[in-house]
């Protein structure tokens, strides 16, 4: 897990990949082995007060990591799970070590009833989670819910696979067996409609991922020529000694998808963004592109798609920006579980820096799914002309009074030039007359002498 983790990408591999989680798996096994053999040792009253000890700091440790630890903490990959696993293997297995009271503590009616029916608690919490999440709840109310419907439907299926058979036989009434067996249909019914449904979201799935990736491609190639292009008229303006004002837009693949329309919008646009970037690159990014002057004087920043940055990190790039304009894109996704979070911080971001404004695209596209692909995050054909126009929209103003600047400062510059220019020759012609009349006034002094 700490080799594969990056803080600059996305943590998703990391946290759901078998590989980089099977250490927990291996920690179980080798703990249910460990505690085996020591249950057949005998217990002294010290050991058994250093394991109560060792079981009460465990517990209370465990529970602190889990309401604190957040999951894009880069410590939650380096070593907090490899730890909280540890940890976790000791308290089960001092729970279940039945030479102390722990286990006469947790085995009380409601722990274990719930204990029973905690594998199917833990197969269906997570498909639930995200139904109810894609709706949009949140607070207190939506954290009953799920509770409820997970509790239900867990023992749903734990009594259709352990009791259903004792269920039918006990069933006196044919109306109750008539229940019975439509729930049963329902089930499978449901369980049959959810497979389909994976199967032939793959195949979406694959041909909208190609499509994008495609897309990906050939506006990566794009904006790469134009970047050659700019390049050569920036080194022709610099011989004809000409100013020019333009925009700089720095994001992910969300605006890697819309450069295209984007350039549409602002063919002098510069336009930097790949797929999966962070914004704690962003930094690094923005000192590139001020060495290459590609650095315009209006900047727009389309990041935290891709996971959570914190104030520092984003006053970090606002600071590397002083002088410019800024504007700041928000971030959408049906599905993206840090939205909130890094938006939170965008505003958060303006309100500390006058200079930078907010161009919220999350509040436009957020009652327009038909603008985004299936994932619910990258805009589509359509969506990707409204994503252009709200950027080219929100800045050309600022880019037509830079322009507007420049072209006075550039006439000032040449009326200074002309006026210096005349005055120097009026000098000049004024000094060669007197040098002439002085000359001939000599000149018919010595004649009359």
């Amino acid at each position: 897990m700490s080799f594969f983790f990056n803080p600059a990408e996305d943590v998703s591999r990391v946290y759901y990949g078998t590989d980089t989680r099977i250490f927990s798996v291996l920690l179980g096994v080798f703990a249910g082995l460990k505690y085996r053999d020591a249950r057949r040792r005998p217990l002294t009253a010290e050991k058994r007060k250093k394991s109560l000890i060792q079981f009460g700091v465990l517990s209370g440790v465990g529970c602190l990591m889990l309401v604190f630890m957040d999951g894009q903490w880069a410590g939650v990959y380096r070593f907090g799970m490899i730890l909280f696993s540890f940890m976790a293997c000791s308290v089960a297995g001092l729970a279940a070590d039945h030479r102390l009271p722990v286990g006469k503590w947790l085995d009380f009616f409601p722990l274990q009833w719930l204990g029973k029916r905690s594998y199917e608690v833990y197969l269906l919490h997570y498909p639930i989670l995200f139904l109810f999440r894609y709706t949009g709840w949140k607070g207190v109310p939506f954290f009953a819910v799920v509770v409820i419907v997970t509790l239900v439907l867990s023992v749903w299926v734990y009594e259709l696979i352990h009791n259903g058979k004792k269920i039918w036989e006990k069933a006196e009434f044919l109306w109750m067996k008539v229940i019975y067996g439509a729930a049963v249909l329902l089930s499978v019914g449901f369980c049959v409609w959810g497979l389909y449904h994976i199967v032939t979201a793959k195949s979406a799935d694959t041909a909208y991922q190609e499509q994008l990736q495609k897309k990906f491609e050939e506006n990566q190639r794009a904006l790469a020529q134009a970047e050659k292009e700019r390049q050569e008229q920036l080194a022709k303006a610099q011989a004809e000694q000409e100013e020019k004002s333009f925009v700089t837009a720095i994001g992910d693949s969300v605006l890697l998808g819309a450069a295209h329309a984007l350039r549409e919008e602002m063919p002098d646009c510069v336009i930097n963004a790949k797929e999966s970037r962070q914004v704690t690159e962003g930094l690094e990014i923005i000192r590139e592109m001020e060495q290459n002057k590609s650095l315009g004087d209006t900047v727009v920043i389309a990041l935290g798609t891709n996971g959570p940055f914190t104030l520092a990190e984003g006053q970090e790039i606002i600071n590397a920006l002083s002088g410019r304009e800024i504007y700041w894109v928000t971030v959408y996704g049906d599905y993206l579980q840090w939205q909130d979070e890094v938006n939170q911080n965008i505003y958060t971001l303006q309100e500390r820096n006058p200079q930078m404004q907010i161009i919220d695209w999350a509040s436009e596209v957020a009652y327009h799914g038909e603008w985004l692909y299936e994932d619910g995050i990258h805009p589509n054909p359509q969506g990707e002309v409204y994503y252009a126009s709200l950027i080219a929209d929100s800045v050309k103003d600022d880019v037509e009074e830079n322009t507007e600047e420049a072209v006075e400062g550039n006439a000032e510059g040449n009326t200074e030039e002309s006026v210096e220019g005349n005055m120097e020759e009026s000098v000049e012609g004024n000094a060669e007359e007197n040098t002439e009349e002085s000359v001939e006034e000599n000149t018919e002094e010595v004649i009359q002498q």
